[in-house]
């Protein structure tokens, strides 16, 4: 149940703290999105399952608490494709074409706000600024178009902006820099990732620079202030210096390298994870079984196997939440055997 490290004495060692079911009893429910408030707030906790539920938990000494349940479309139709907190709400994106937002401080089932692109597009994920006052969804490929859309939660409804022009196939990531309110990437199963700078909403103007992976693209994220990352469906790696259109690194197989270099099994990638306090970049993948393994990426290159997870879940992981703070860390994994599992120091 532990997590050893051998390689990095920066590598925190963290422990199963508790294990709980997304649904009571229905261990065939996926957990899919996991998302959680910094623990200099209230260290809240959302998990989505492809029930269509969404579950709000309270993360206390004893462990991860489920507050109440949401169910996230009415009509239960379509799933939960992204989620993430926009200031104290907490906002899911769905394939039911619709972006929602609840006020969690009052343990609200109502949604707060509900958005739709001008096509009813089905949304694949959704990401929110460093102010919360900003909102990005990307769409499938509907007709000729994929959608970004943005909305400024402070001026209603209506999209403020509408990007069509800079993926060809569906837009399957969204991710604001996290010390910005106007710097947006996203990618696609084009296999490209592009970045954005949204102080203007005209497109042509607003693209910074387009990256091809070469793959097509299933996550998209920051690694600090200064590079820029990719996962690809193929299990593949690629970071960027922001502004650069080559790449710094680029692994197409990032589970056969570590089986070919190390003799580790690796079965999939979940994603990357930065540690802002040792200005460290970790990778995380695991096995079918529901090993979870770190990789460390010295220099935003390399992954070398340094840890791994062990005793929480028997099933692949599908989605991870990692807080790091000066008081620690507090890691939230979710898997397909329906368990939402807490690690911590």
């Amino acid at each position: 149940m532990a997590l050893t490290s051998k390689s990095k004495p920066t590598f925190p060692k963290l422990t199963l703290k508790s294990s709980v079911e997304f649904d009571s009893g229905r261990r065939e429910i996926y957990v899919l999105c996991i998302t959680g408030t910094n623990k200099d707030l209230d260290g809240t906790i959302a998990a989505s399952g492809s029930n269509n539920c969404i579950n709000v938990y309270t993360n206390r000494g004893s462990g991860l608490e489920v507050a109440y349940q949401i169910e996230a479309s009415g009509r239960g139709e379509g799933v939960v494709s992204g989620l993430e907190w926009a200031d104290r709400q907490l906002c899911a994106s769905s394939t039911d074409g619709h972006v929602r937002l609840w006020d969690t401080r009052k343990s609200s089932k109502t949604p707060t706000s509900t958005f739709q692109g001008y096509n009813h597009e089905p949304f694949n994920c959704v990401s929110s600024d460093m102010s919360g006052s900003l909102i990005a969804a990307g769409s499938d490929l509907v007709g000729e178009d994929a959608a970004i859309y943005i909305w400024d939660l402070r001026m209603g409804r209506d999209p403020i902006g509408q990007f069509t022009e800079s993926h060809s196939d569906d837009i399957v990531a969204v991710q604001f820099k996290p010390d910005s309110t106007y710097s947006l990437a996203s990618g696609s199963t084009d296999g490209l990732v592009c970045l954005f700078d949204l102080h203007t909403m005209e497109e042509e103007e607003a693209v910074i620079s387009v990256k091809n992976s070469e793959a097509s693209v299933c996550k998209v994220g920051f690694c600090g202030l200064n590079h820029l990352y990719c996962l690809t469906h193929e299990g593949g790696c690629v970071v960027w210096e922001n502004a650069e259109v080559e790449p710094l690194y680029t692994d197409r197989n990032v589970k056969n390298t570590i089986q070919d270099e190390f003799g580790v099994d690796i079965d999939y990638l979940v994603d990357y994870h930065y540690q802002s306090s040792s200005d460290e970049l970790f990778l995380v993948g695991g096995d079918n079984s529901g090993g979870v393994r770190v990789l460390h990426c010295e220099d935003m290159k390399s992954p070398k196997p340094v840890g791994l997870f062990i005793g929480g879940h028997t099933a692949t992981v599908r989605a991870l939440y990692w807080d790091s703070t000066v008081d620690g860390e507090t890691l939230v994994t979710g898997g397909e055997d329906g368990l939402v599992c807490l690690w911590t120091l």
